[in-house]
């Protein structure tokens, strides 16, 4: 069975949480801006987001 992406969640900076469903447990793919990571829980993903948040407006002179 191939993995079918649903949308979890959205960010304000344009990252996206999706939920791929297989043929074991669901894995959660986060994306921002041309990053992305396989992860195994949903708070692992949005920590991912987090930090590539951080990360981008720090880049931009924000805190």
């Amino acid at each position: 069975m191939s993995l079918a992406p649903s949308l979890v969640q959205r960010t304000k900076l344009g990252g996206t949480i999706r939920m791929l469903v297989g043929d074991s447990n669901p894995r959660y793919l986060a994306e921002l801006n041309g990053s992305r990571v396989y992860c195994d829980d949903i708070a692992t993903a949005k920590a991912h987001l987090d930090y590539w948040s951080k990360q981008q407006l720090h880049c931009w002179g924000r805190s």
